[in-house]
């Protein structure tokens, strides 16, 4: 795989203004973040060899997809502060592409109204929800046994009992009845949103190295990177 090092130096980021710093090192941190993010959530996201296993994948892709739909909703908060409410939104508005301005379009459509990622991000990704809890556990309990794995191996106890809190959470928000539709609907819908941001936060940074300079880049080989279908990221793991 070729990579391309943009060369840009010290004296090329003093080009920029004090507003085109901030805003170019925190989506270069967004841009990182949530590329982790969705390579981990697809990597979790995958059949286990047993109905143990899967369960706790399948908890792990929950919480990957809460913890990105967390950062999503940051990442739009920083926006707001960052771009629309500096001059940045009217000076990159003609340089973006195409492609950048449809997928800010989009956003803003989605962001502009109720949405399922504020709802996670409020209830699922960062808080413990003791109400949220409370009213689930009657419904849980009156048709579910509940289910704890414990290991000797600490890492590897997996609550399966406590998960089920959140997908039926999850459930409501999604508005489906039938968990494997809500969880690809979760999925779908966080990681289209997710690209969106890449797109267009990547194509403003493109466009604010170029604005100051020409682009130069230097072509770079990695090495072959394992294939994504290629690999698992199991819950249960010997040491």
């Amino acid at each position: 795989m070729n990579l391309y090092k943009v060369l840009f130096s010290k004296d090329d980021l003093e080009l920029f203004s004090e507003t085109e710093k901030v805003f170019f090192i925190q989506a270069g941190t967004i841009l990182n973040e949530v590329n982790i993010l969705i390579k981990l959530l697809i990597l979790s996201n995958k059949e286990a060899e047993n109905s143990v296993a899967a369960k706790a994948q399948h908890s792990q892709s929950i919480f990957f997809t809460s913890l990105l739909s967390g950062k999503l909703w940051e990442c739009w908060m920083f926006l707001q502060k960052a771009y629309f409410q500096s001059r940045l939104a009217k000076e990159y508005e003609i340089l973006l592409s195409d492609e950048a301005q449809r997928s800010l379009k989009e956003l803003k459509t989605y962001f502009g109204k109720d949405n399922l990622i504020k709802n996670i991000r409020n209830k699922l990704a960062f808080h413990y929800d003791t109400d949220e809890v409370n009213n689930q556990i009657p419904s849980m309990m009156s048709d579910l046994i509940p289910e704890i794995y414990l290991s000797e191996s600490q890492g590897n106890s997996f609550f399966y009992i406590s998960d089920i809190i959140r997908l039926r959470t999850i459930l409501e928000y999604t508005g489906k009845s039938d968990a494997k539709v809500a969880k690809e609907t979760l999925f779908s819908e966080v990681l289209n949103i997710a690209n969106l941001f890449i797109e267009f936060l990547y194509h403003c940074l493109v466009s604010m190295v170029d604005r100051h300079k020409n682009i130069k880049l230097e072509e770079i080989d990695i090495g072959n990177p394992p294939n994504i279908n290629d690999i698992t990221l199991p819950y249960f793991l010997n040491k």
